[in-house]
């Protein structure tokens, strides 16, 4: 069903929506629609909830899911609760999604998506405007990877805050220190540290910020990291720990949604080495497995980080998880000036 199409049927279910104005302002339009839901009282924010925590699982929530006892994810409920006016510890999220289908939502195999990735849109720029720290402290990684422009206002990070914790992460671990060295944002960089913000934090992968810095090509925020005396050593977790914080944040995944969780990763590695690497993007995890900075710039062969790394004197025969050492790495991927470093 085209967009066009959809918004026309819509329409025709919607009845105090007219089609002019939905294509003519469809933010705004549904932005009012959702607030008229949300001014219905109890009923009308339990709907908005459930939406929500569509919202925060990336538009792919399992039913297993509202009634896990796991304690982040039930920390992730109480919270959007509490940001919607509604009582934590909720018992009937369910109840609530399943008025949904057919309007916003669908259910398949106890998965809910909303009826049109363009009724997700609305409902993100929507979720922002009313719930945005739930989104940064609970949403999936690979939605605030898409999502989210990171920046900071002046003024704002600067201000000494009496109790701002600058360390505070979700589900998956990232920290703003993190999320700053991925979008290489520095400004906001040099704040958070001169704020000590942990620059050892590790996130669900194990990754540390030096790690997401050399990942990303980041040379600025590595050199910037490594003189805030970053461990240059710390890498990955363990593969099986990794697939292990994966199933914590998804609670339940497929071989195919773990392969599409993985894809990003694969725009960061030289475009011939991809085919290598990408032979099974569903074993990127043990490619990455235990491997630290160094090997990460090997894998990218990034020379001017490597040489940063190098200047700081890092255990160059540490192995990644299959046991390949950063030389190792570089003479099967055949970079011989990076190896000649080695």
């Amino acid at each position: 069903m085209t967009v066009s199409l959809f918004l026309c049927v819509l329409c025709s279910k919607q009845g105090n929506i007219t089609i002019e104005e939905i294509f003519r302002l469809p933010f705004e339009v549904w932005g009012k629609e959702l607030n008229s839901l949300w001014d219905q009282g109890e009923v009308g924010k339990c709907q908005i909830c459930a939406l929500a925590l569509c919202v925060i699982n990336d538009n792919e929530l399992r039913e297993t899911y509202l009634t896990s006892r796991e304690t982040s994810i039930r920390h992730a409920i109480d919270d959007v609760s509490k940001a919607c006016g509604l009582n934590r510890g909720r018992s009937t999220i369910k109840e609530d999604m399943d008025t949904l289908i057919g309007t916003y939502l669908t259910k398949t195999n106890g998965l809910y998506t909303t009826i049109h990735n363009k009724v997700f849109d609305f409902l993100v720029y929507y979720c922002s405007t009313k719930i945005l720290d739930c989104l940064i402290q609970h949403a999936k990684l690979s939605f605030i990877q898409e999502r989210f422009l990171w920046n900071y206002l002046p003024g704002d990070l600067d201000s000494d805050k009496e109790g701002e914790d600058f360390n505070e992460s979700g589900i998956s671990g990232i920290t703003p220190l993190h999320a700053a060295c991925y979008t290489e944002d520095i400004d906001t960089l040099h704040i958070l540290l001169n704020h000590d913000a942990c620059v050892d934090t590790r996130m669900f992968d194990g990754s540390t910020p030096l790690l997401v810095a050399s990942f990303v090509n980041n040379r600025g925020g590595v050199k910037i990291l490594l003189n805030k005396s970053a461990h240059i050593n710390i890498g990955f977790y363990h593969s099986q720990t990794t697939k292990d914080g994966i199933k914590k944040m998804f609670h339940s995944i497929t071989d195919e949604q773990e392969a599409k969780f993985w894809n990003p990763l694969m725009n960061y590695f030289p475009s011939f080495c991809i085919g290598q690497v990408k032979q099974m993007v569903i074993k990127v995890i043990d490619v990455i497995g235990k491997a630290t900075p160094l090997h990460v710039t090997c894998l990218r062969m990034a020379m001017d980080i490597t040489k940063d790394l190098l200047d700081r004197n890092p255990d160059i025969n540490i192995p990644k998880e299959d046991g390949s050492t950063s030389l190792c790495v570089e003479c099967e991927l055949g970079c011989t000036d990076i190896a000649k470093l080695l």
